[in-house]
């Protein structure tokens, strides 16, 4: 358990101290998740039940930061759980996107609503910038 531990504070402080290495590992997660996961229904699902588990994660912020600081001495600071958020809904907004991509039909006023969609991905890749 001590080495659990040593390894998650160590990870924490690398994180903290280059922020620009949680910027590539997000980014490489995207990378991975497009190239690696399987669009089907039942994994749509997983998808789904993980948002609600980050949304809560959300909510519960400043607590499990608390709690991570009590656990294993160290202090993480709110922008990393929130990035780390952040890529979360990124990874979700991404994986959703082929399919609306997919069955829009582009002479209808659908197209505006997927339209947006395209934006916000577009804006969600130039945020952490």
């Amino acid at each position: 358990m001590d080495y659990c531990k040593n390894i998650i504070a160590k990870f924490i402080s690398a994180m903290q101290k280059r922020p620009g290495l949680l910027a590539v590992l997000a980014f490489l997660s995207g990378v991975a998740s497009f190239a690696l996961v399987d669009r089907k229904e039942s994994f749509s699902q997983v998808i789904a039940i993980f948002l609600l588990i980050s949304w809560l994660w959300l909510i519960i912020d400043n607590w499990l930061r608390d709690k991570v600081e009590e656990k294993f001495g160290v202090v993480v600071s709110p922008n990393v759980m929130r990035f780390a958020l952040q890529m979360v809904q990124q990874e979700s907004l991404f994986f959703a996107l082929p399919f609306f991509l997919a069955v829009t039909q582009w002479d209808h006023p659908q197209a505006f609503f997927t339209s947006l969609i395209v934006l916000c991905a577009v804006i969600s890749v130039i945020d952490p910038f």
